[in-house]
């Protein structure tokens, strides 16, 4: 049997990837069909506009390296932003656990560029309320 502890990282990495795969993956695969879009639109200019096969050729490879690098870019960007946004769930998970435990005195804490500031306040006026009432 697992304890306690082993099951909460299995639960958040499920987690993980739950919101990795919703937030991260649509936008990476819009991104990347666009990406592609525009490899096979210069690729197309570049065939035109080649004198010989070698030219194309290297001009295969520059866009190809090019794509690629813009792809791992956008990649990224997304993991980021993915992180960013379940990392935020993951703390008020975690922070929904202390209080259901009894940790009346827990505070919700989100980092500065989190966008959240009045959800933070308004849950944190909410526990002093409650931490009132109860005692």
């Amino acid at each position: 049997m697992l304890c306690s502890k082993n099951r909460r990282s299995l639960k958040n990495l499920s987690l993980t990837k739950q919101y990795f795969s919703q937030y991260y993956g649509f936008s990476t695969l819009i991104s990347q069909v666009l990406l592609i879009n525009c490899f096979v639109l210069v690729l197309s200019i570049f065939y035109c506009n080649a004198s010989s096969q070698e030219q194309f050729t290297a001009l295969v490879l520059g866009t190809t390296a090019v794509t690629a690098v813009l792809g791992l870019l956008l990649a990224g960007s997304h993991v980021l932003k993915a992180h960013k946004i379940a990392g935020v769930h993951l703390r008020m998970e975690k922070l929904f656990d202390r209080i259901r435990e009894g940790d009346l005195e827990a505070r919700l804490q989100l980092r500065g560029d989190d966008n959240l500031d009045s959800l933070e306040n308004s849950f944190n006026l909410m526990m002093d309320y409650l931490n009132q009432r109860v005692r």
